[in-house]
């Protein structure tokens, strides 16, 4: 079986490329719009995009952001969120503009550092250098705006849908003791780069 496993991810992942009519490669810059919890972070995402029978597509993201805690849900701190998405979905690709749309699940990293105590319920915690990892969905549309034969501009907004746990020093006892808190960070992304053609 050890032998097996590694020709079957070989397969998994080579299968888009080896069924796919079209194969585009994009760099984008996205953008986090401000949310009660985190404000407006910016960062970079890598995409490669398979595109079956003219219209169905299979997308496979690594990107991430950058930002700052608002205060307000969560202490004054950092925030970054790091990504692995896979994403099917629907594409117009004949015309001027090339709209789509698509829904996806995604491997979600966040770190969370915050110095500081909050106060939830009128009890104090303190919440320092908080990593989770966490499965979660997006939605996704945008357009492709094709500039020649292989290379594209493109514009998409994008809604990440998880709700990751921190883990929280209650000092409301003696000794304080370990809670776990889920925070909402749902974010809307939005993003522009190009795409280039690979066949």
């Amino acid at each position: 079986m050890k032998k097996i496993l590694p020709l079957l991810i070989l397969i998994l992942f080579s299968s888009p490329l080896i069924f796919s009519q079209n194969v585009e490669l994009g760099f984008e810059a996205p953008v986090q719009l401000k949310s009660n919890e985190v404000g407006e972070g910016n960062g970079v995402n890598f995409s490669a995009e398979y595109i079956f029978d003219g219209f169905l597509s299979l997308e496979t993201t690594l990107g991430g952001i950058s930002d700052k805690t608002t205060g307000k849900d969560l202490a004054s701190g950092t925030y970054s969120m790091f990504w692995a998405e896979e994403s099917a979905g629907i594409k117009s690709t004949h015309g001027i503009i090339e709209p789509y749309c698509g829904i996806g699940l995604g491997y979600y990293k966040t770190d969370i550092n915050l110095a500081n105590t909050i106060t939830i319920d009128q009890s104090q915690r303190t919440i320092s250098d908080n990593i989770q990892y966490s499965l979660g969905y997006n939605l996704r549309g945008g357009i492709d705006v094709p500039l020649g034969k292989y290379f594209k501009l493109n514009a998409e907004i994008k809604y990440i849908i998880f709700d990751p746990s921190m883990t929280v020093t209650n000092n409301n006892y003696s000794p304080p003791h370990i809670e776990i808190e889920n925070v909402k960070l749902n974010a809307v992304i939005i993003q522009a780069g190009a795409e280039v053609s690979i066949y």
